[in-house]
């Protein structure tokens, strides 16, 4: 009720993109499933190292998906596709995930949408990451570690739904794939988390405040990851003078 309440009395909800229009436009999903695919004459083993692709055959193998699925899915997809299946192991569903709840409230309700990025920024940005990287990170998913980072994702879950925002700070960023990686690699893995969220992080924090100083009421919703740590929006409007009240059920 408290966040609903908190919902009911904005005027704007601000979110990371409106992804109404790809759920409910078959238009929207074509335009997208096109920068998802290789074209003719490409498949994804021609981008990916051979160990990789086997390990992530017995991974889909072991969640019952034929590997033929991703023949042609953009090695960048596949990276952004792979928690999906942990996710409904766990028994959860993207359908009923907060943003999503929310968004779909907030059109039938008439509510003003102010998006903080947009579908094509999120994508460009995937996009642009050296395919040497997706196939550094993706070959730590296979059969035999299928189970840890399934616990992996209910470890986090748990933190998510309990409010244990110093857990998901200290695991935000994963090392899967990363064990016998070489500086260079290292340095690659860096750069991708700075773009991912250090440098996101700055510019929805920056919105926020412009947001803030308005005139309306808005309900601000990103990912966790964003509001955590050092870097994160929290941190970041501490600094900027901004009292931030953390507000739970018991509170």
């Amino acid at each position: 009720d408290y966040v609903m309440n908190a919902y009911n009395e904005c005027d704007i909800l601000a979110v990371e993109c409106d992804i109404s229009d790809i759920l409910s436009s078959s238009g929207a999903q074509l335009k997208y499933s096109d920068k998802m695919t290789y074209p003719d004459g490409e498949t994804v083993e021609d981008h990916l190292s051979e160990t990789t692709w086997d390990n992530l055959r017995s991974y889909f193998e072991y969640y019952k998906v034929k590997p033929e699925k991703y023949e042609k899915t953009s090695t960048w997809a596949i990276y952004s596709a792979m928690q999906t299946y942990t996710v409904e192991k766990m028994g959860l569903s993207a359908e009923r995930g907060l943003d999503r709840f929310l968004l779909e409230s907030a059109h039938k309700d008439g509510k003003e949408i102010y998006e903080v990025e947009s579908v094509d920024s999120q994508l460009t940005m995937l996009m642009s990451f050296p395919e040497e990287l997706y196939d550094m990170m993706l070959s730590g998913y296979s059969a035999d570690s299928a189970d840890a980072l399934l616990e992996q994702n209910i470890e986090l879950f748990k933190a998510w739904k309990s409010g244990d925002v110093e857990w998901v700070a200290a695991n935000a960023e994963s090392d899967v794939g990363l064990e016998n990686a070489t500086p260079e690699q290292k340095a690659m893995v860096e750069d991708f988390y700075k773009t991912m969220y250090y440098d996101r992080n700055a510019h929805m924090t920056k919105d926020a405040e412009e947001l803030i100083n308005g005139d309306k009421k808005v309900f601000y919703v990103v990912g966790l990851a964003h509001f955590t740590g050092e870097t994160g929006m929290i941190s970041q409007l501490e600094k900027d003078g901004y009292t931030i009240e953390r507000v739970d059920k018991a509170g």
